[in-house]
């Protein structure tokens, strides 16, 4: 009998091994490409804006007051004592204030540095354990000369570093990203202690936990403990059970309360229940059971979240989760721990995105953790696509009719992309501390380069799905990353910086470099509060919610402080009209106004 020719040519596609110098070009190649990527995404101009109210200054603000009382130990912010947050962010912070001086830079370092890890650490676990998922590799005539560990890699860096979850809190000097990446990077440890890359990672995965416990309490263990409950138990309850012997979880335990307990009982023997009540009762029971801060929102806020959050990439998950066939739970106890990663992550993005939607209170920024998860999944199944093997029975090379839909949608949706680009100005609503961000926005092209962004990459979707080249959709995905990387930080981030916050700068720096009696005089602020104004006029701000009464409050303070020669009130200049005050005799920083009050 005569074989057939597709056997025949199946049959003849050996693996090969690619030498040590092509392996090295690889490495530089790409290790190069993530380089650059990275520093696009989270370095560039990573100083040359203001700190943008209302979170941000906060932080900056907080850890300046560390940084010039010596007192690590208690969070102060604008005269208060601030337990929002645990100490992590602001040592990082004022560490880079001695460094690098008291700036914007300084305040921003921390969190584009967690993000780099993040890229980095992610990049190079699919580098190792990308590379083996049970399907046929062809590695005769692999794109571009690349193994499927290396397009794992090469593609999972990429969406680590470019989707605008992370493009926003890796450039904004907050806790988040510091949060994300002690989070992701104990999972990975985990995984790779768990995949056999030994035990010395289990006490990575333990260090990474303590740390982030003092970035941002007792999330950081929540989260990888649900995450990694899930996984191992997927896999079964014996196969659990051996692997918590393994990870010797007393001694783990002890190296995490070593890295927590010294600040946690300081801060509690410093401030007793008060602190445990604010921390651990507000900020942590309270905002899982009930809305906080009106941060409320519907059941499905979380999917638009991951939608919005992973774009352009968001479509391909429910393709991506169903490839795995994870409900197979015999075939996945039968598959060597090293080839367990693509489950690992889809049991850790379920496990976050699951515990945050229970959550009464809703923040874009809580899903965060998430993401990691979901760029190893994407870039998992493409680099298999991209490295698998043809069937050659099939003359016209079908392509599976989920792959036609996911490819389809993934066109409309960057066409979706660059329309709203394009109606940009339309679709913001007023915000009366920028008045002429819309005229702002104009002025720096935004809608126009969002319109040939994204046009571009739906653009080149169209094409390849044209020409059945559906597993190179990837290469349209990152054009308009990259896109929306360069002109988000050549255009956008200072179109919003001149519009909502320049003025207030101004007006801080005023009264900052006011040498006269008056420099003492307290500063009230009605109506809106921005804490901006107290970062960079370097003064304790009095706020005044309602400008109704500015009157009474301005007359207790003369009762109370001796001797009074006035105050400085600040605010918009309809709450100040508000407040009864002239705006004649004031300054005007458009659209915020100072005011000098010699008598109430």
């Amino acid at each position: 009998m005569v074989k057939p020719a597709t056997q025949s040519v199946q049959k003849s596609v050996q693996p090969i091994k690619m030498s040590q110098p092509a392996s090295q070009r690889h490495s530089f190649w790409i290790w190069g490409w993530l380089g650059l990527i990275s520093y696009l995404a989270l370095f560039w101009h990573l100083g040359a804006v203001g700190l943008v109210d209302e979170t941000e200054p906060i932080f900056a603000e907080t850890s300046r007051q560390m940084w010039i009382t010596g007192d690590w130990i208690t969070p102060t912010f604008n005269g208060l004592e601030r337990f929002d947050k645990p100490p992590l962010i602001y040592w990082l912070q004022a560490t880079a204030y001695y460094l690098l001086g008291l700036n914007e830079w300084a305040v921003r370092i921390p969190s584009a540095i967690a993000a780099l890890v993040q890229v980095v650490f992610g990049a190079a676990t699919l580098l190792r354990f990308g590379g083996s998922r049970g399907h046929q590799e062809n590695l005769t005539q692999p794109p571009w000369g690349l193994s499927r560990a290396w397009w794992a890699a090469l593609l999972g860096g990429t969406l680590l570093a470019t989707t605008p979850l992370t493009l926003v809190w890796g450039r904004t000097g907050v806790s988040d990203m510091v949060l994300v990446a002690c989070v992701s990077g104990a999972m990975w440890a985990f995984f790779w202690a768990y995949a056999g890359s030994g035990r010395h990672w289990y006490l990575v995965f333990y260090t990474l936990l303590g740390l982030g416990i003092l970035a941002k309490g007792p999330v950081a263990l929540v989260l990888p403990g649900l995450s990694l409950g899930l996984f191992l138990l997927w896999l079964g309850r014996d196969h659990a059970l051996k692997v918590m012997r393994e990870m010797g979880l007393i001694a783990g335990t002890v190296v995490v309360l070593v890295i927590t307990l010294p600040w946690y009982v300081a801060v509690i023997g410093r401030h007793g229940w008060a602190y445990v009540q604010d921390f651990f009762g507000y900020h942590n029971v309270a905002r899982f059971t009930q809305v906080v801060n009106n941060h409320s929102a519907p059941w499905y806020f979380y999917g638009l979240v991951v939608l919005v959050g992973f774009l352009p990439y968001s479509v391909h998950l429910p393709l991506v989760m169903a490839r795995l066939r994870f409900w197979q739970r015999q075939r996945w106890r039968g598959i060597p721990r090293d080839q367990h990663l693509g489950l690992f992550a889809l049991c850790w993005f379920g496990a976050v995105f699951g515990f945050f939607s229970m959550a009464v209170t809703k923040l874009p920024s809580y899903l965060l953790p998430l993401m990691p998860a979901a760029a190893m999944l994407v870039a998992l199944e493409w680099s298999c696509q991209l490295t698998a093997v043809p069937d050659l029975s099939q003359s016209h090379h079908r392509i599976p009719w989920p792959d036609w839909i996911t490819g389809i949608l993934n066109a409309a949706f960057l066409a979706v992309l660059a329309g709203l680009g394009w109606q940009l100005p339309r679709l913001l609503g007023p915000d009366d501390a920028a008045p002429d961000l819309t005229a702002a926005i104009q002025t720096f092209h935004l809608p126009t380069g969002s319109l040939v962004g994204w046009g571009l990459a739906f653009g080149l979707a169209v094409v390849l799905l044209g020409l059945r080249q559906v597993r190179w959709l990837w290469t349209a995905n990152v054009l308009g990353s990259l896109g929306l990387v360069v002109l988000l930080f050549s255009s956008a981030i200072f179109a919003l910086n001149d519009a909502r916050q320049v003025p207030l700068r101004e007006l801080a720096l005023e009264l900052r470099a006011d040498t006269s009696e008056a420099q003492q005089d307290p500063v009230l602020m009605v109506g809106v509060f921005k804490p901006s104004l107290v970062f960079y006029s370097q003064r304790t701000i009095i706020p005044v919610p309602d400008p109704g009464q500015l009157s009474q409050v301005l007359q207790d303070l003369a009762a109370t402080t001796e001797p009074f020669t006035g105050a400085w009130v600040v605010g918009l200049k309809q709450d100040l009209v508000l407040a009864q005050l002239s705006l004649d005799e004031g300054q005007d920083f458009d659209p915020y106004g100072l005011v000098r009050i010699e008598d109430p």
